[in-house]
């Protein structure tokens, strides 16, 4: 089994600093709200105890931590509306209208024309 390390973080849309020395790729994300899933591939069952081994040496942690370097100020405390299927259903353009403005419009699907005008 080959492993493959490597730091790669996720930042958000007004991250605008170089990439530090020892990171190989920077990941942006078009919000300021991002999902991380850690994935580790086996192919048949004698794998596992090899997970087990790659799986022990993840870490999360905050890009100024890895760079041991002090925290930025806390963003504002967001003040999401309560998640869940029955209400989101019922409020689904209160929950549209609450999470439209984090997104910069930094993307759109490929093929899509906006005007603007």
């Amino acid at each position: 089994m080959t492993h493959r390390w490597s730091i790669r973080p996720v930042v958000g849309p007004d991250w605008n600093r170089e990439k530090p020395d020892g990171i190989k790729q920077v990941f942006r994300s078009t919000t300021p709200f991002a999902l991380t899933i850690f994935r580790t591939q086996l192919f048949s069952p004698e794998d596992m105890p090899g997970v087990a081994k790659v799986q022990s040496g993840y870490k999360a942690q905050t890009l100024s931590a890895y760079l041991k370097q002090p925290a930025p100020a806390a963003p504002p405390e967001a003040d999401f509306l309560p998640a869940n299927t029955k209400g989101i259903k019922q409020n689904f353009f209160d929950y549209l209208d609450a999470v439209l403005p984090a997104g910069k419009g930094t993307w759109s699907p490929p093929g899509l024309m906006i005007n603007s005008q």
